[in-house]
């Protein structure tokens, strides 16, 4: 634990785990695990319930996700409910040093920023070894696996590359999901999914 360059919070019942670094300003949630050899670098705040593991840098998780595995993740957003497969990586800096543009379905923004990694939204899954380049956005309920860097934009409910996860199965994954961590799918939530599903897809 090095809290020189700002304090380190840990709420009650998290655990960090033999070997971890964690370096300040840093914020872990309750309930949080931090793995053993996990890389804790500086700006990162964990929400409730979160398992992390690898390198993070500059990071928000909301609470509830899952990047137990190696790999790095550094200048993003996360939601909830997410679980990212070992190995996945994100870029937070172009090779040319320049700012990082973002694409939101049909629009392209310029956001006056070197560094940004991935912003990612609740219930997304990633498969082992998933390669994310500098701004990448990643829709909600997203299942984003395939070789190579996946494009910088991903739509809600993409399901790989070219096709679309079915709304009955996800709701089943997601009361799975909930399941594992003691919640339930309320029904305001299961209509508000229904109504992004219908208005995206």
């Amino acid at each position: 634990l090095d809290a020189s360059a700002g304090p380190i919070i840990i709420a009650e019942h998290a655990y960090v785990d033999i070997g971890a670094l964690v370096q300040g300003p840093v914020y872990i949630g309750p309930n949080c695990t931090i793995n053993p050899g996990a890389k804790l670098r500086k700006n990162v705040t964990l929400g409730p319930m979160c398992k992390v593991g690898g390198e993070l840098e500059a990071v928000i998780f909301q609470g509830y996700d899952n990047k137990q595995h190696d790999g790095f993740l550094g200048h993003s957003y996360l939601g909830e409910w997410i679980n990212l497969g070992a190995n996945t990586n994100n870029s937070d800096l172009k090779n040319n040093y320049g700012l990082i543009r973002i694409q939101i379905g049909e629009d392209e923004i310029d956001t006056g920023r070197q560094f940004l990694g991935s912003i990612i939204n609740d219930y997304v899954r990633t498969g082992i070894s998933t390669m994310l380049n500098t701004g990448t956005i990643i829709g909600l309920g997203a299942n984003v696996f395939g070789a190579g860097y996946q494009p910088k934009y991903i739509p809600p409910f993409q399901w790989g590359i070219d096709n679309t996860t079915q709304l009955d199965k996800f709701i089943q994954t997601i009361e799975t999901i909930k399941k594992r961590r003691g919640k339930s799918l309320g029904e305001p939530e299961r209509a508000l999914i229904s109504k992004i599903y219908a208005d995206s897809v």
